[in-house]
Protein backbone atom coordinates (compact mmCIF):
# COMPACT_ATOMS: atom_id res chain seq x y z
CA UNK A 1 0.00 0.00 0.00
CA UNK A 2 2.96 2.49 -0.46
CA UNK A 3 1.30 4.63 -2.51
CA UNK A 4 -1.60 5.18 -0.20
CA UNK A 5 0.97 6.06 2.68
CA UNK A 6 2.34 8.51 0.33
CA UNK A 7 -0.76 10.45 0.49
CA UNK A 8 -1.06 9.84 3.79
CA UNK A 9 -3.67 7.90 3.58
CA UNK A 10 -2.83 4.70 4.23
CA UNK A 11 -5.01 3.50 6.83
CA UNK A 12 -8.45 5.07 5.21
CA UNK A 13 -7.00 3.73 1.84
CA UNK A 14 -6.86 -0.01 3.33
CA UNK A 15 -9.97 0.25 4.94
CA UNK A 16 -11.34 1.31 1.93
CA UNK A 17 -10.56 -1.16 -0.12
CA UNK A 18 -10.54 -4.38 2.88
CA UNK A 19 -14.35 -3.25 3.47
CA UNK A 20 -15.10 -3.35 -0.18
CA UNK A 21 -13.38 -6.78 -0.97
CA UNK A 22 -15.09 -8.01 2.38
CA UNK A 23 -18.55 -8.98 1.55
CA UNK A 24 -20.96 -6.91 3.12
CA UNK A 25 -24.63 -7.46 1.53
CA UNK A 26 -26.28 -10.05 4.00
CA UNK A 27 -27.17 -9.17 7.45
CA UNK A 28 -26.24 -12.76 8.90
CA UNK A 29 -24.26 -13.06 11.73
CA UNK A 30 -21.06 -14.82 9.50
CA UNK A 31 -21.37 -11.74 7.35
CA UNK A 32 -21.08 -9.03 10.03
CA UNK A 33 -18.20 -11.31 11.63
CA UNK A 34 -16.39 -11.04 8.62
CA UNK A 35 -17.08 -7.68 8.11
CA UNK A 36 -15.59 -6.59 11.26
CA UNK A 37 -12.73 -8.61 11.29
CA UNK A 38 -11.24 -7.68 7.99
CA UNK A 39 -12.10 -3.83 8.65
CA UNK A 40 -10.02 -4.54 11.93
CA UNK A 41 -7.12 -6.34 10.93
CA UNK A 42 -6.71 -3.56 8.17
CA UNK A 43 -6.83 -0.64 10.67
CA UNK A 44 -4.36 -2.12 12.93
CA UNK A 45 -2.12 -2.33 9.90
CA UNK A 46 0.36 0.33 10.94
CA UNK A 47 0.85 2.74 7.99
CA UNK A 48 4.16 3.06 8.94
CA UNK A 49 4.09 -0.05 7.58
CA UNK A 50 3.92 -1.09 4.18
CA UNK A 51 4.46 -3.55 1.47
CA UNK A 52 6.10 -6.63 3.01
CA UNK A 53 5.60 -4.93 6.32
CA UNK A 54 1.92 -4.97 6.24
CA UNK A 55 0.16 -7.72 8.66
CA UNK A 56 -3.89 -7.53 7.25
CA UNK A 57 -4.74 -10.09 5.09
CA UNK A 58 -7.66 -8.19 4.20
CA UNK A 59 -5.48 -5.16 2.91
CA UNK A 60 -3.51 -7.77 0.73
CA UNK A 61 -6.43 -9.32 -0.72
CA UNK A 62 -8.12 -6.14 -1.41
CA UNK A 63 -4.99 -4.76 -3.10
CA UNK A 64 -4.91 -7.88 -5.82
CA UNK A 65 -1.22 -7.51 -5.12
CA UNK A 66 -1.05 -10.59 -2.59
CA UNK A 67 1.85 -11.07 -0.86
CA UNK A 68 3.76 -8.05 -1.04
CA UNK A 69 7.74 -8.01 -2.15
CA UNK A 70 10.53 -6.80 -0.02
CA UNK A 71 11.22 -4.06 -2.74
CA UNK A 72 7.55 -2.09 -1.00
CA UNK A 73 9.42 -1.79 2.41
CA UNK A 74 10.13 1.55 2.91
CA UNK A 75 13.37 2.84 3.99
CA UNK A 76 13.01 6.41 4.68
CA UNK A 77 13.53 9.65 3.01
CA UNK A 78 12.59 12.78 1.73
CA UNK A 79 10.55 14.93 -0.76
CA UNK A 80 12.43 16.64 -3.37
CA UNK A 81 11.66 18.20 -6.74
CA UNK A 82 10.13 21.56 -7.68
CA UNK A 83 7.12 20.82 -5.44
CA UNK A 84 8.28 19.73 -2.78
CA UNK A 85 8.52 22.48 -0.35
CA UNK A 86 4.65 23.29 -1.58
CA UNK A 87 3.73 20.11 -0.37
CA UNK A 88 5.76 20.07 2.81
CA UNK A 89 4.28 23.43 3.94
CA UNK A 90 0.70 22.66 3.04
CA UNK A 91 0.66 19.01 5.34
CA UNK A 92 2.40 20.73 8.06
CA UNK A 93 0.34 23.24 8.23
CA UNK A 94 -3.20 20.83 7.75
CA UNK A 95 -1.81 18.64 10.09
CA UNK A 96 -1.82 20.80 12.93
CA UNK A 97 -5.61 22.09 11.98
CA UNK A 98 -9.12 20.73 13.56
CA UNK A 99 -10.84 19.38 10.81
CA UNK A 100 -13.89 17.85 9.45
CA UNK A 101 -14.64 16.82 6.04
CA UNK A 102 -17.12 14.66 4.15
CA UNK A 103 -16.10 13.20 0.94
CA UNK A 104 -17.87 11.28 -2.19
CA UNK A 105 -15.96 7.40 -2.30
CA UNK A 106 -15.22 6.03 -5.11
CA UNK A 107 -13.40 2.05 -4.71
CA UNK A 108 -12.75 0.24 -8.25
CA UNK A 109 -10.72 -2.86 -7.91
CA UNK A 110 -8.76 -4.17 -10.45
CA UNK A 111 -11.59 -6.05 -12.25
CA UNK A 112 -13.37 -2.82 -12.90
CA UNK A 113 -15.75 -3.11 -10.20
CA UNK A 114 -16.70 0.45 -9.50
CA UNK A 115 -18.72 0.96 -5.91
CA UNK A 116 -19.66 4.11 -4.88
CA UNK A 117 -20.16 5.91 -1.03
CA UNK A 118 -19.20 8.44 0.99
CA UNK A 119 -16.57 9.47 3.66
CA UNK A 120 -16.19 11.63 6.74
CA UNK A 121 -12.49 12.66 7.77
CA UNK A 122 -12.72 14.66 11.51
CA UNK A 123 -9.50 15.26 13.77
CA UNK A 124 -9.29 17.50 16.71
CA UNK A 125 -5.92 16.58 18.10
CA UNK A 126 -5.57 13.93 19.52
CA UNK A 127 -8.85 12.77 18.65
CA UNK A 128 -9.83 11.55 15.42
CA UNK A 129 -12.97 9.96 13.33
CA UNK A 130 -13.14 8.06 10.11
CA UNK A 131 -16.28 6.85 8.66
CA UNK A 132 -17.04 5.31 5.64
CA UNK A 133 -19.95 3.34 3.88
CA UNK A 134 -20.49 2.01 0.83
CA UNK A 135 -23.85 1.10 -1.33
CA UNK A 136 -24.70 -1.98 -3.91
CA UNK A 137 -24.01 -5.54 -2.95
CA UNK A 138 -21.03 -4.49 -0.28
CA UNK A 139 -23.60 -2.12 1.38
CA UNK A 140 -22.23 -1.80 5.22
CA UNK A 141 -20.52 1.16 7.49
CA UNK A 142 -16.88 0.90 8.87
CA UNK A 143 -16.17 3.74 11.69
CA UNK A 144 -12.77 4.09 13.25
CA UNK A 145 -12.95 6.50 16.68
CA UNK A 146 -10.15 7.40 18.94
CA UNK A 147 -10.73 9.93 21.52
CA UNK A 148 -7.45 10.12 22.76
CA UNK A 149 -7.55 7.12 25.46
CA UNK A 150 -9.80 4.61 23.86
CA UNK A 151 -9.48 3.60 20.18
CA UNK A 152 -13.93 1.96 18.42
CA UNK A 153 -13.27 0.07 15.95
CA UNK A 154 -16.94 -0.01 14.55
CA UNK A 155 -19.24 -1.95 11.44
CA UNK A 156 -22.58 -1.66 10.68
CA UNK A 157 -24.25 -4.39 7.95
CA UNK A 158 -28.02 -3.91 7.38
CA UNK A 159 -29.38 -2.73 10.71
CA UNK A 160 -26.75 -3.99 13.17
CA UNK A 161 -23.92 -2.05 14.80
CA UNK A 162 -21.13 -2.76 17.18
CA UNK A 163 -18.00 -1.19 17.86
CA UNK A 164 -14.77 -3.14 19.08
CA UNK A 165 -13.16 -0.89 22.08
CA UNK A 166 -9.11 -1.17 23.03
CA UNK A 167 -6.74 1.51 24.09
CA UNK A 168 -5.69 3.90 22.06
CA UNK A 169 -2.01 3.03 20.30
CA UNK A 170 0.96 4.39 22.03
CA UNK A 171 2.13 5.48 18.52
CA UNK A 172 -1.40 8.11 17.99
CA UNK A 173 -1.74 5.46 14.90
CA UNK A 174 -5.37 7.01 13.50
CA UNK A 175 -4.31 10.61 15.31
CA UNK A 176 -2.32 12.36 12.53
CA UNK A 177 -2.62 10.35 8.98
CA UNK A 178 -1.04 13.90 7.30
CA UNK A 179 1.95 13.84 9.18
CA UNK A 180 4.85 14.60 7.11
CA UNK A 181 7.22 12.96 9.43
CA UNK A 182 5.22 9.76 8.55
CA UNK A 183 5.04 9.97 5.45
CA UNK A 184 8.79 10.68 4.60
CA UNK A 185 9.46 7.02 6.98
CA UNK A 186 6.93 5.90 4.08
CA UNK A 187 9.45 7.16 1.45
CA UNK A 188 12.25 5.08 -0.19
CA UNK A 189 15.11 7.47 -1.08
CA UNK A 190 13.71 11.20 -2.72
CA UNK A 191 10.79 11.04 -4.02
CA UNK A 192 10.10 13.83 -6.30
CA UNK A 193 7.33 15.89 -6.02
CA UNK A 194 5.69 18.29 -8.86
CA UNK A 195 2.78 20.64 -8.27
CA UNK A 196 0.23 20.27 -11.62
CA UNK A 197 -2.84 22.15 -12.62
CA UNK A 198 -4.88 23.51 -10.18
CA UNK A 199 -8.67 22.36 -9.36
CA UNK A 200 -12.13 23.74 -8.21
CA UNK A 201 -13.20 21.18 -5.77
CA UNK A 202 -16.31 21.57 -3.26
CA UNK A 203 -16.42 25.02 -4.74
CA UNK A 204 -12.72 25.40 -2.98
CA UNK A 205 -9.74 26.55 -5.63
CA UNK A 206 -7.00 23.82 -4.87
CA UNK A 207 -3.64 23.16 -5.18
CA UNK A 208 -2.12 19.48 -6.59
CA UNK A 209 0.52 17.32 -5.99
CA UNK A 210 1.91 14.34 -7.48
CA UNK A 211 5.03 12.40 -6.61
CA UNK A 212 6.42 10.39 -9.18
CA UNK A 213 5.25 6.87 -8.38
CA UNK A 214 2.13 7.78 -7.56
CA UNK A 215 -0.81 7.04 -9.93
CA UNK A 216 -2.79 9.82 -9.00
CA UNK A 217 -2.99 13.46 -7.20
CA UNK A 218 -3.32 15.04 -3.96
CA UNK A 219 -5.26 18.44 -3.21
CA UNK A 220 -5.79 20.86 -0.73
CA UNK A 221 -7.48 24.34 -0.98
CA UNK A 222 -5.44 27.26 -1.32
CA UNK A 223 -7.24 29.31 0.89
CA UNK A 224 -6.17 27.42 4.26
CA UNK A 225 -4.67 24.10 3.57
CA UNK A 226 -7.54 21.64 3.75
CA UNK A 227 -7.97 18.67 2.13
CA UNK A 228 -9.96 18.33 -0.80
CA UNK A 229 -9.27 15.31 -3.11
CA UNK A 230 -7.26 12.24 -3.02
CA UNK A 231 -6.60 9.81 -6.02
CA UNK A 232 -4.46 7.12 -5.84
CA UNK A 233 -4.29 3.68 -7.94
CA UNK A 234 -1.99 0.72 -7.27
CA UNK A 235 -2.42 -3.01 -8.58
CA UNK A 236 -5.22 -1.90 -10.81
CA UNK A 237 -7.14 -1.04 -8.10
CA UNK A 238 -8.46 2.85 -7.33
CA UNK A 239 -9.43 4.95 -4.99
CA UNK A 240 -11.05 8.65 -4.96
CA UNK A 241 -12.10 10.90 -2.43
CA UNK A 242 -13.48 14.13 -4.08
CA UNK A 243 -14.81 16.89 -0.90
CA UNK A 244 -18.34 18.08 -0.57
CA UNK A 245 -17.99 20.22 2.45
CA UNK A 246 -14.56 21.15 4.35
CA UNK A 247 -14.14 22.91 7.12
CA UNK A 248 -11.83 23.39 10.22
CA UNK A 249 -15.34 23.13 12.72
CA UNK A 250 -15.90 19.75 14.52
CA UNK A 251 -18.78 17.81 15.87
CA UNK A 252 -17.23 16.75 19.36
CA UNK A 253 -19.73 14.00 19.04
CA UNK A 254 -18.22 12.07 16.47
CA UNK A 255 -15.77 11.45 18.75
CA UNK A 256 -18.42 9.17 21.20
CA UNK A 257 -19.81 5.65 19.94
CA UNK A 258 -22.38 5.91 17.63
CA UNK A 259 -25.88 5.44 18.79
CA UNK A 260 -27.35 2.33 19.15
CA UNK A 261 -23.91 0.51 18.29
CA UNK A 262 -23.16 -2.82 20.84
CA UNK A 263 -19.57 -1.44 22.10
CA UNK A 264 -17.83 -4.59 23.47
CA UNK A 265 -14.22 -3.97 25.44
CA UNK A 266 -11.48 -5.68 23.66
CA UNK A 267 -8.07 -6.26 25.69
Amino acid sequence: MRNYALLGMTAIATLSLAFAACGGGDDDDATTETATTAATSAATTDPGKTGAQATSPAASTATGSGTATGANTPTGGTLTGSGADALKSTLNDFSKKSFQGTYDLTVKDSAGVEQKGTMTIAFKQPKSYYSFSLGGNQAGEVTIIDDGTNTLFCTKIASAGQCMKSKSDSAGLFSNPFSLNELEKDLNGSTKVTQVADQKVAGEDSKCFQMEDIQGVVCFSKKDNLLTKTEATESGSKVTLVASKIGTSVDEKLFEAPAGYTVTATP
